[in-house]
């Protein structure tokens, strides 16, 4: 079995036993016991350091994993919603395409925003998995609205990267305080695209 065809079954595993019910240090335990070799050494370091504490996020922070995919799982840890996070890595949804990106940083923040993480952090965090172009773009976005702008216009000064729709409707979410709700449908329509 290949490595990347190894790292598609453990986030499917572990999705699916977490999805049961089973606590993540278990689910990871059992999936251990089903893997050999250098895999097998990995999971135990993270389970390991999971012993000690640290986050999933923390424990995933090997050779192994992606940046992205670290970083889905401490969007998932952040918001509660680790689940979620975990069916995404399972289903592939490791940003590919443009599309992907915008439609993982839209649903991430409005996910974010749901359970109450304030906007400056919560960008932050959704912006991690994105490319760099991408990613510099929300990071502006950030220093704006730190200094006192809306979402809306911080976006509308960058055309090369938001479209007029996306302005428009972050515009009519943050009016109408459903940004959340804005952002998500924003996250379905790139998942459309």
């Amino acid at each position: 079995m290949t490595r990347a065809r190894q790292l598609r079954e453990f986030w499917k595993n572990l999705a699916v036993l977490v999805d049961s019910g089973m606590p993540l240090l278990r689910s990871l335990k059992v999936i251990e016991k089903s893997c050999g070799g250098a895999f097998k050494k990995d999971l135990r370091s993270i389970i390991k350091m999971l012993m000690m504490n640290k986050t999933f996020a923390e424990a995933l922070s090997t050779k192994l994993f992606s940046r992205a995919e670290i970083n889905m799982v401490r969007g998932g840890e952040v918001t509660g919603l680790l689940e979620t996070s975990l069916r995404l890595l399972a289903d592939g949804k490791i940003m590919l395409t443009r599309a992907d990106q915008y439609e993982a940083f839209y649903r991430n923040l409005a996910t974010m925003l749901t359970c109450g993480v304030p906007a400056l952090p919560a960008l932050k965090i959704a912006a991690e998995p994105c490319d760099e172009p991408l990613k510099q773009a929300i990071m502006k976005i950030h220093d704006a609205i730190s200094k006192g702008d809306v979402m809306a216009a911080a976006m509308d000064k960058l055309p090369q990267v938001f479209s007029p729709l996306e302005v428009n409707l972050v515009d009519v979410g943050e009016e109408t305080g459903c940004l959340d709700a804005m952002l998500m449908k924003l996250a379905d329509l790139c998942a459309r695209n």
